[in-house]
């Protein structure tokens, strides 16, 4: 008797397939269909964390309070998922005068050689940034300055983290928490001046889906710091923690759209002296980013 084998791909959950046979003969005989239903859960698949804070500078003016406290709330928060929704959570941070261009181009050849498929990048980033005379973005490092702001980390580079297409990866996120450094007042505000940085067209060139990109607030908006962390820090750590999922579809999970869509609201809702924005730059299916926690 003949045999025959066909790989089906099937999404996540549970699918139901019909395979008819049809003998091509004169007669054209065609089987009764053979109703095939199967739950599928894809890997865990493990998380590569990635946290980028810079908060004490060469220029005591710049110095911000939370950009540290931020990243580790944030990492100690997705920690959290290893052994549920992530196989093994791998946390790779830089603080401070580590957070250089050399560092991150070997944080982004770790990524490349050790990221499979199924795996997931999420990628924070919190301090200063600024623009230079020409407009181009850049993450300060602790040693650059508003008015040089070249020796910082170019936007470029922030996006390859996700962006690069060796990356194998389906599922990756940036998540930017930074300033235009030269409109910071007396109060150390903090707003954002990567919020125009990234494009959605450049997404869709690039990465064919399962890209967020998400930044705190808008080019001349502040994003307040409260007593523990920066208004979009809380806002990600409380709708990770569930606050997310139960303005989204309570399914006990947070998806990435959830996440981006409580986190707006949240910021938006804050007072302060400018209002902030989360945009967004996307592409693909919202997947599962945390489990509900309470």
């Amino acid at each position: 008797a003949a045999s025959l084998e066909l790989a089906v791909p099937i999404d996540p959950g549970r699918s139901r397939i019909r395979v008819r046979v049809l003998a091509r003969n004169d007669r054209d005989i065609v089987s009764v269909p053979l109703v095939i239903e199967r739950d599928y859960a894809p890997p865990a698949g493990d998380l590569y964390l990635v946290t980028i804070a810079v908060e004490d500078y060469d220029d005591d003016e710049l110095d911000l309070a939370a950009p540290i406290r931020d990243a580790d709330a944030f990492a100690a928060r997705m920690e959290l998922e290893e052994g549920g929704l992530y196989e093994t959570v791998h946390h790779k941070s830089l603080r401070g005068a580590d957070v250089t261009r050399i560092a991150i181009d070997r944080v982004l050849q770790s990524l490349a050689s050790d990221v499979d498929e199924q795996d997931c990048v999420i990628v924070f980033v919190a301090g200063h940034g600024a623009r230079d005379v020409i407009g181009r973005y850049f993450f300060l490092t602790a040693d650059a300055t508003p008015a040089d702001p070249v020796r910082g980390v170019p936007r470029e580079q922030l996006e390859r983290l996700v962006l690069w297409e060796d990356l194998a990866a389906r599922r990756r996120v940036l998540l930017i928490d930074t300033c235009q450094a030269g409109t910071v007042d007396e109060t150390r505000d903090r707003g954002l001046g990567a919020a125009d940085a990234f494009s959605q067209s450049q997404v869709d060139d690039l990465v064919g889906g399962g890209l967020y990109i998400v930044s705190g607030s808008s080019k001349l908006g502040a994003a307040r710091e409260s007593a523990q962390n920066g208004v979009f820090t809380a806002a990600l750590i409380a709708g990770l923690d569930g606050a997310a999922d139960e303005e989204g579809n309570r399914n006990g999970t947070v998806d990435i759209a959830e996440l981006i869509e409580f986190a707006r609201r949240t910021v938006l809702e804050e007072e302060g002296p400018q209002r902030v924005t989360v945009p967004t730059v996307s592409g693909g299916d919202p997947f599962p980013i945390a489990r509900k926690s309470r």
